[in-house]
């Protein structure tokens, strides 16, 4: 009897380890076919996702701005973290003049992605076009910031403090490249342009010499000389200027309008009318300026 006893409870539990064996293989079987599942639904979005978004590039390229932006914001609903789809909402929105979209999505993509500066260059890019200068230098400080060598970056940020008559700001920016890249036409030639504005004739014209000195054979700085010397009426240095511009280049258009105006500061009007006739021939001077010499 005893015998049959312990047999009977080796038996139940063989039985019982059999079915808890069992239950651990279903319910590794039940998680695993809910990670296959799961699995199975992602790469189901990614593929939507993914057709969607090119679908939206298709038409924008065919210039159907609107379902595209349709079709962009299906994207985005799919993945909401696709910096990408965001950067092309708010490029069709900035084309099609919805600026507050533009903005809006601009800036998700740069929050979602800040290392990538083609974004930066979409948001810059809309605010310009929404004439918002100020915020427009906030977004290339912070480009400059993320690629501080871009020497094309750091002349587009002086000319914007140029444009928004930060002039300080300007002159210190473009010296700064002068430093990395030496002396350079655009450069002294904005720097110039900043200096007659705020009225300091003397750094304009060290800006000039300067481009003489590193560029002597260069005639176009002497006439850039000429007509700020002619336009301060020192003529005796203007007419220095133009000897020397005419000894390299005697058929200087800028050169030659400027001789007008100096005959004609110095009430030479036998000299202005014959500069006139000369200027009137030379097929250098666009038309335009020969309207106005005539003028």
């Amino acid at each position: 009897m005893m015998y049959r006893v312990s047999r009977d409870l080796v038996y139940c539990k063989g039985l019982k380890n059999i079915l808890i064996s069992l239950l651990i293989l279903f319910s590794l079987a039940s998680c695993s076919s809910k990670k296959e599942m799961s699995k199975s639904l992602n790469t189901d979005n990614e593929a939507e996702f993914y057709y969607t978004f090119l679908e939206a590039n298709r038409l924008k390229i065919l210039g159907d701005y609107n379902t595209a932006l349709k079709l962009y914001l299906q994207s985005l609903e799919i993945k909401p973290t696709s910096d990408g789809t965001m950067h092309e909402i708010a490029r069709i929105n900035g084309a099609l003049g919805n600026f507050d979209l533009a903005i809006k999505y601009a800036k998700m993509a740069v929050k979602q992605n800040p290392g990538n500066k083609f974004y930066y260059y979409t948001l810059a890019d809309i605010y310009l076009d929404n004439q918002q200068i100020d915020q427009a230098i906030e977004v290339y400080e912070n480009i400059q910031k993320i690629d501080p060598e871009n020497q094309e970056v750091t002349f587009y940020l002086a000319m914007l403090y140029k444009q928004n008559q930060k002039f300080n700001e300007a002159v210190n920016t473009l010296n700064k490249l002068e430093e990395k890249v030496g002396v350079n036409e655009s450069i002294s030639i904005n720097k110039q342009q900043i200096f007659l504005f705020q009225g300091n004739k003397t750094k304009a014209y060290d800006e000039i010499n300067k481009l003489i000195t590193n560029y002597p054979e260069e005639a176009k700085y002497y006439a850039i000389l000429a007509d700020m010397y002619t336009r301060d009426n020192l003529l005796l240095k203007a007419e220095e200027t133009l000897t020397i511009l005419f000894q390299k280049d005697s058929l200087n258009p800028q050169g030659q309008i400027t001789l007008i105006d100096f005959y004609r500061r110095k009430v030479d009007y036998d000299h202005v009318f014959l500069v006139v006739d000369i200027v009137l021939d030379n097929e250098l001077v666009d038309f335009g300026s020969k309207v106005m010499v005539l003028y």
